[in-house]
């Protein structure tokens, strides 16, 4: 009997082990991070080969600092322009699938806001839209939606006319 209660007592031991190992790691891999507050302010329209600034306002609302990692957008919106520039310069910028990524790595101290500039080169006639996201470290993010037409250029041609 001595044997069997050791026994039942270590796999008991064990099992409580397992468990606290599960929901570590469950923790660890569902934990949220705080996220930024964002806004964005862009034309709603443009001009073929018509330049735009795209803004992205991130805020930290919360009482400690917060890290802008990157900003995410989807290539559905990027076909219609050319990224001109960034301000602030990103440390980095990729390709990954569907969307293009401007890293940053900006901590925000509480209640600090930062402007992401995206300026924007109309480069196709259509309406263009799709996802922004603006990421935490941990890749928690929130997404905002652009949308702006790129018309014709007044004279009702795409290219401009040679003799103005």
């Amino acid at each position: 009997m001595t044997k069997k209660k050791g026994l039942v007592g270590c796999a008991a031991v064990s099992a409580v082990f397992v468990i606290l190992g599960i929901v570590g790691i469950w923790y660890f891999l569902l934990r949220e991070e705080p996220t930024l507050m964002v806004t964005m302010n862009a034309p709603n329209e443009v001009e073929m080969n018509g330049v735009v600034d795209l803004v992205i306002t991130a805020t930290n609302p919360h009482p400690e600092p917060v890290v802008l990692d990157s900003v995410d957008i989807n290539n559905d919106f990027l076909k219609g322009f050319q990224v001109v520039n960034v301000q602030p310069t990103p440390s980095d910028s990729m390709s990954v699938f569907v969307l293009k990524s401007w890293s940053f790595g900006s901590e925000l101290q509480p209640n600090e806001s930062i402007d992401i500039k995206f300026t924007l080169k109309a480069i196709k006639v259509g309406r263009f839209e799709g996802e922004i996201d603006v990421c935490n470290p941990n890749q928690d993010f929130i997404t905002l939606f652009a949308d702006i037409i790129v018309n014709e250029t007044k004279s009702g041609s795409a290219e401009p006319s040679p003799n103005p």
